[in-house]
C-alpha cells in the first residue's frame, strides 16, 4: 500500500508534519510532484527561501500569508494560473521565479513587494503588468519574455535601479517613453515583437551596453535619431574617416559599435 501514498506523504513519513518543520528556515522540495501544499504550511513562519520548482500545483494556499519573513521563492515549471492576494505580506520579498506557469495576470498586492530585486515571469500568459509594479523601486533584473505583452504601463518609470531587462516574444509594438528613467539599464531583449519605433527617450540610456533586437527595428526611423543623437562624437569621426558603406564592415572593430550600431549607422550616412 505504501507504493499508493502522494510524495507528500512520503515526505511526512520521511521528514515528520509539515507543521514540525517550522524551525527551518529553507524549504527545498524542488521535483516532488506536489499538487498542493496543505494548511500546515502556516508554520512556516522562521522560512526565509523556498523552492517549489518543477511541481504540479494549481494554487498557493492562503496559509502562505504567514510566511512574512520570505525572501526567495522559486514556483518555476507548475500550472499556477493566479497568485492569491495573500502574498500581499510578502513584504522582504527580494526575488521570485514564476516562470513556466499559466497566470494571466498579476494582482495588485504586488505593490507590497518594495524590496523585489528580481523577477522572472517568463513563459507565461501576460498581457500587460498592474500600474502596481510602481513599488518595485529597487527592481534591478526581470525576465518578461514569451508572454502576450502589447505594452508596459507607465509607472515602469520608477525602476530606476533596473539593470537588465528581457521582453523578447511578447506582441509590443511600441515602449512606452518613461523607459528613459532606466538610467542604469545595461542590457534588454526586443526580438520577436511587433516594434516600428522605439521613444527617442531611449538616448538617456547612458549606461546602455547591449540591445538585441530583430529586423523589424533595423529600419526604424525612431531608432536611427536615436543612435545618431547616442553615438553622436563617435558619429563626427565616423563620418570624417568612414563615408563608404564598404567601410562599415570595419566599424565594430575599430570604433567598438555592435551590429546594430553599424547597419544604422550605414543606412544614416
Amino acid at each position: 500500500m505504501a507504493s499508493d501514498k502522494t510524495d507528500l506523504e512520503r515526505l511526512i513519513d520521511r521528514l515528520g508534519p509539515v507543521a514540525d518543520w517550522c524551525d527551518l528556515s529553507c524549504i527545498y522540495l524542488r521535483e516532488c510532484n506536489l499538487t498542493f501544499l496543505p494548511p500546515e504550511v502556516k508554520h512556516w513562519t522562521n522560512v526565509i527561501e523556498i523552492d517549489l520548482h518543477w511541481n504540479q500545483l494549481t494554487s498557493l494556499p492562503p496559509e502562505v500569508k504567514h510566511w512574512t519573513n520570505l525572501i526567495e521563492i522559486d514556483l518555476c515549471s507548475n500550472q499556477l494560473t493566479s497568485l492569491p492576494s495573500e502574498v500581499k505580506y510578502w513584504t522582504n520579498l527580494t526575488e521570485i521565479n514564476l516562470s513556466n506557469n499559466q497566470l494571466t495576470y498579476l494582482p495588485s498586492e504586488v505593490k507590497h513587494w518594495i524590496n523585489l530585486t528580481i523577477i522572472n515571469i517568463w513563459t507565461n500568459q501576460l498581457t500587460t503588468l498592474p500600474p502596481e509594479v510602481k513599488s518595485w523601486i529597487n527592481l534591478t533584473w526581470i525576465d518578461s519574455s514569451y508572454n502576450q505583452l502589447i505594452s508596459l504601463p507607465p509607472e515602469v518609470k520608477y525602476w530606476t535601479n533596473l539593470r537588465e531587462i528581457d521582453l523578447e516574444h511578447n506582441e509590443f509594438n511600441s515602449l512606452p517613453s518613461e523607459v528613459g528613467h532606466w538610467t542604469n539599464l545595461v542590457w534588454i531583449r526586443l526580438e520577436n515583437n511587433q516594434f516600428t519605433s522605439l521613444p527617442l527617450s531611449i538616448i538617456k540610456l547612458i549606461n546602455l551596453k547591449c540591445l538585441y533586437y530583430d529586423n523589424q527595428i533595423r529600419g526604424s526611423i525612431n531608432m536611427i535619431k536615436f543612435m545618431s543623437h547616442y553615438y553622436l562624437r563617435r558619429l563626427k569621426y565616423l563620418i570624417n574617416h568612414y563615408s563608404s558603406i564598404r567601410k562599415s564592415k570595419n566599424l565594430q572593430k575599430t570604433l567598438g559599435f555592435d551590429g546594430l550600431v553599424c547597419d544604422l549607422i550605414v543606412l544614416y550616412l
